[in-house]
């Protein structure tokens, strides 16, 4: 096993916060972590990886990481992360901020 923890993005207070991973069946390069800090609304609560765990980028729709996107807010407290193993999509579960779904692009 190779530990891989410091290349996961930390999120706007330079925490990193994991409780739940998840591997794409179909393509087990694809990697999500996820995980709340329970004390404040984390802004990178889900990260995903499409290299095994090289690289990593912040998915939570935020105002911080997406280069003035507006995209919202949500995906926050995220304790449980499932990729259905049909269709790629990511289901997050997350705490007061409910269920949010990633359709993947193919």
């Amino acid at each position: 096993m190779t530990e891989i923890t410091s290349l996961i993005p930390i999120d706007q207070y330079n925490n990193l916060a994991i409780q739940t991973v998840a591997v794409d069946s179909a393509d087990p390069r694809i990697v999500y972590t996820a995980g709340g800090r329970s004390v404040y609304k984390t802004d990178a609560s889900v990260k995903r990886s499409l290299n095994s765990g090289e690289t990593w980028e912040i998915i939570t729709p935020n105002n911080r990481t997406n280069k003035g996107v507006d995209s919202g807010d949500g995906a926050n407290e995220v304790f449980a992360i499932r990729v259905n193993p049909k269709t790629s999509d990511l289901w997050a579960a997350g705490g007061c901020y409910g269920v949010w779904k990633a359709i993947t692009v193919k």
